[in-house]
């Protein structure tokens, strides 16, 4: 039970670091300044703004 919520909770995490990133006709300039703001906020490396399944 208590790995189940560990997990869950990475979970949710990794959703609201992405969300906006899904949002319904996203420009790539407003993608790309989102992801930077993501990697600076979330202490993720550049090499890291490359999030799968996203507009590049």
């Amino acid at each position: 039970m208590k790995d189940q919520k560990k997990s869950d909770e990475i979970v949710n995490q990794c959703f609201r670091l992405i969300a906006p990133l899904l949002a319904m006709g996203l420009d790539p300039g407003k993608a790309k300044q989102l992801k930077g703001q993501i990697c600076q906020t979330s202490y993720l490396s550049e090499r890291t703004k490359e999030i799968p399944f996203s507009i590049p």
